[in-house]
Order: C-alpha cells, then sequence, then structure tokens
C-alpha cells in the first residue's frame, strides 16, 4: 500500500504532512525538509561543526537514497551508532533523530 502512496513526489507529501496532519513551525519543518532531501538523494548527512563536527569522510547514509518505504527504526538505530562513534549530536537530535523520526511518523500515518 505504502509504495502506491508513496509513487512521485513523496517529498512534497511529506511537506504536506508536515503542514497539515503533523502541524511544526515552519523553522522545525525546514530543518526536516533539509535533512531528509540530502537523504532521499542520497547525499548522506554530516556532521559540520568547527567544535563538535564529525571528520570528514563520516557522513551517515551518504550513497543510499533513503526514502518512506525504508526500514527507518533502523535508521534511526544506526544514526544513534554513528554518533556513538563520530561525536554525539550537540543540536540535541536535530542533526539525525528528529528528521528520522518525523519520516517514520510519516510512514506510519500512511501504513
Amino acid at each position: 500500500k505504502i509504495l502506491k502512496i508513496m509513487e512521485g513526489d513523496f517529498l512534497g507529501k511529506l511537506e504536506e504532512y508536515l503542514d497539515n496532519v503533523d502541524p511544526v513551525s515552519y523553522q522545525n519543518k525546514r530543518s526536516v525538509m533539509r535533512q531528509i532531501t540530502k537523504l532521499s538523494k542520497g547525499e548522506g548527512i554530516h556532521y559540520a561543526s568547527e567544535k563538535y563536527g564529525w571528520p570528514d569522510k563520516c557522513v551517515f547514509c551518504k550513497g543510499v537514497k533513503v526514502g518512506p518505504t525504508d526500514d527507518i527504526l533502523s535508521l534511526l538505530e544506526t544514526g544513534k551508532e554513528c554518533e556513538e562513534e563520530w561525536g554525539r549530536d550537540h543540536g540535541n537530535g536535530w542533526l539525525l533523530r528528529h528528521p528520522l523520526k518525523k519520516l517514520y511518523e510519516f510512514q506510519q500515518y500512511h501504513l
């Protein structure tokens, strides 16, 4: 069922979901969409912070196009492992956890 629903522009559907089903602030939506867009294109997410950032080669899910039909809970666990190995997200989850949780909630809503 979810494959059919997610055909085409899932990012547009996610944005619509964040506007209408699970309303979040503009800044929250912007942050979630920025990170999920990177993941959906296979760019991955790198923690670029002068003080706390990850080494250059450490990029979460680089080369993997993440979408709403993927195992998001597994990705959350992998993200947690990356933070343990490469360094904690000093943004309190805005780097990986929060965007992935929103993607998971979006996925569950459509199941």
